[in-house]
């Protein structure tokens, strides 16, 4: 039997000043085989696909009052648009 594919959420969350929460997710998609992507991005077996880390600051209610996304790695740079996304969080 061969992984073909595995992706992993990993949630940290932190007390911070004044009740605040901050929570940081780590996205890992990893390729158990050799894959070239559509933009032609070589990734080996193990290669990381996709990796996003989202942070966010929550007050005492449990609302978002800050959001920031990394996408540090990716198959192609059309992934990148997710980034500019984080407002509609708010």
């Amino acid at each position: 039997m061969k992984l073909l594919h595995s992706r992993n959420i990993d949630i940290e969350c932190f007390a911070l000043e004044d009740k605040k929460i901050k929570a940081i997710g780590l996205l890992d998609d990893d390729r158990g085989l050799p894959l070239q992507t559509y933009s032609g991005k070589k990734i080996p077996a193990g290669g990381d696909l996709h990796t996003m880390r989202v942070t966010l600051v929550l007050d005492e209610q449990l609302c978002i009052e800050q959001a920031e996304i990394e996408m540090l790695d990716t198959p192609g740079t059309q992934c990148l648009s997710i980034e500019q996304q984080s407002e509609q969080l708010l």
